[in-house]
């Protein structure tokens, strides 16, 4: 099992060289850290938001069985007023 970071900095967006992750059903990845929530493109772990205390992280739950290979799953970075500052994606691998 391997975890993937996702790093927000301090103004709440995410790192550009993490603007885009993959995850891999076959390793078991989990995504973790601010709030991430997964909208419209649905979610490909169990949990559709996340809540990252500031300066900590949080893993997701593991990859959904169903989780679609090659899907764009678009998520937010939203901040303590609910305000969303980013919109990374994660692409799901085998």
């Amino acid at each position: 099992m391997a975890s993937k970071n996702v790093n927000i900095k301090k103004n709440g967006m995410v790192a550009n060289s993490h603007a885009r992750i993959t995850a891999k059903i076959s390793t078991n990845d989990k995504v973790g850290p601010s709030t991430i929530q997964f909208g419209f493109t649905g979610s490909p772990f169990d949990d559709a938001t996340y809540t990252v205390p500031a300066g900590d992280s949080k893993e997701s739950s593991y990859i959904r069985s169903d989780a679609i290979e090659g899907k764009k799953y678009t998520y937010c970075v939203k901040d303590g007023n609910d305000d969303m500052v980013d919109d990374p994606d994660i692409i799901i691998e085998r």
